[in-house]
């Protein structure tokens, strides 16, 4: 078995990438650990495509904007304009 670890999940093409060479190497990837989910399906993606692979993530790419707003590292327009992006990606 082996642990993939990355920094972000996006739409998980680099995710996908290393598991299925992983596979091929007749390795099982049981679990994925990212840093940073960007919200954009990669993680139902890779739980999808490869049936006993789970995704664990340590933010949401969401939760850490609520938190540079809430400590005044980003205005109102543009924690506004981030998460519709987000939302709407």
């Amino acid at each position: 078995m082996v642990l993939i670890l990355d920094d972000l999940i996006t739409q998980a093409h680099s995710k996908f990438e290393a598991i299925y060479e992983a596979q091929k190497a007749g390795l099982i990837a049981a679990d994925v650990i990212v840093l940073v989910d960007r919200e954009q399906g990669g993680v139902a993606g890779v739980e999808e495509e490869f049936s006993g692979t789970s995704v664990h993530i340590a933010f949401k790419i969401t939760d850490l904007f609520a938190l540079y707003f809430e400590i005044g590292r980003m205005s109102q327009q543009v924690y506004d304009e981030c998460v519709e992006y987000v939302q709407s990606n």
